[in-house]
């Protein structure tokens, strides 16, 4: 179950300059409220590779007829893993570094049948930067 009505966090700056966190502690925090995000979206309780694996599968099938969506996952592959393997293409979508951006655009498409324009120069703009590498 998809849930194209929740808000990603994780990208949201949390922290107070006088919270006095070190940047492993930050990066533990974002990783944590990324995680959170990603079982909320998918409905899930726990991390479980052969279920997620099922649910991308499934998500792929509904998203794999928009194009804008197909040829990010066509550069996703390959950028970073320079294989044909559009699973794991979306799969690199969903994480730590595009999340905040793939969701909002699956979510339109799922939703309404398109994805609305800002939506998608975000994600553009990430996924086709020249030389793009993940941060």
């Amino acid at each position: 179950m998809y849930n194209t009505k929740y808000d990603c966090t994780y990208m949201i700056d949390v922290f107070l300059k006088e919270d006095n966190i070190n940047q492993r502690d930050k990066d533990f925090i974002l990783n944590c409220l990324y995680r959170n995000d990603f079982l909320n979206i998918f409905g899930l309780e726990d991390f479980d590779n052969d279920f997620s694996n099922k649910i991308i599968e499934d998500l792929y099938e509904k998203i794999r007829n928009n194009n804008f969506l197909l040829s990010c996952i066509k550069k996703i592959t390959e950028d970073y893993i320079c294989l044909d393997n559009d699973y794991f293409g979306l799969l690199i979508l969903y994480s730590f570094d595009f999340l905040h951006l793939t969701h909002p655009c699956v979510s339109d498409y799922l939703e309404r049948g398109h994805i609305e324009e800002e939506n998608m120069l975000l994600l553009k703009g990430k996924v086709f930067k020249e030389n793009n590498i993940m941060e």
